[in-house]
C-alpha cells in the first residue's frame, strides 16, 4: 500500500533525478561549444591597431587597416560591412590584403558626426603559409 508520504517521496526523487540530467547536459554543452569556439577561432584582429570596439574616426582615418592580434600571422582577407547610426547598411564587400580599400575609407569620411558600425566577417590569417579562420569582428566608429 502506498501512503501519501511514499509518493511524495518518490515524487521528489524523480524531480532530483531530471533536475541532476538537466545540470549535467548543460554543463556538458558549455564545455563542448567552448572547446570549438576556442578551436575554429583561436585569434583576434583589431581596426587601426586599437584594443577598443569604440575607435575614433581619426584613428581609422589615420591607420586604415586590419591586424591580427596573432605573432607571424597576416591577415589575407575579409569581408566589411557598414551601417551609420540611423542609415542603410553598406556592404558587404570583400577585401585582399589587411587595408581598408579606399573607397571604403572615403565612406567612413562622411560620417564625421556619427556612431558607423563596422563589420568584418569571414576574416582569413595566414599563418606561415596556412589559412587560419578568424572569429568575426564588430566596431564602431565613434566621432
Amino acid at each position: 500500500m502506498h501512503t501519501q508520504e511514499s509518493n511524495t517521496r518518490n515524487i521528489s526523487k524523480m524531480a532530483i533525478c531530471a533536475l541532476l540530467t538537466i545540470v549535467f547536459f548543460s554543463l556538458a554543452n558549455g564545455a563542448i561549444y567552448a572547446q570549438k569556439t576556442q578551436n575554429k577561432y583561436p585569434y583576434k584582429v583589431k581596426l587601426a591597431g586599437s584594443d577598443s570596439v569604440k575607435v575614433p574616426l581619426k584613428t581609422i582615418l589615420a591607420n586604415p587597416k586590419i591586424t591580427t592580434t596573432h605573432p607571424g600571422c597576416e591577415i589575407a582577407s575579409y569581408v566589411i560591412s557598414f551601417m551609420p547610426e540611423g542609415g542603410e547598411y553598406f556592404g558587404p564587400f570583400s577585401v585582399k590584403g589587411s587595408a581598408i580599400p579606399e573607397n571604403n575609407v572615403n565612406f567612413l569620411r562622411e560620417f564625421t558626426n556619427m556612431t558607423v558600425k563596422i563589420f568584418i566577417d569571414e576574416i582569413h590569417l595566414n599563418c606561415n603559409g596556412k589559412d587560419s579562420l578568424v572569429q568575426p569582428a564588430f566596431f564602431k566608429s565613434i566621432p
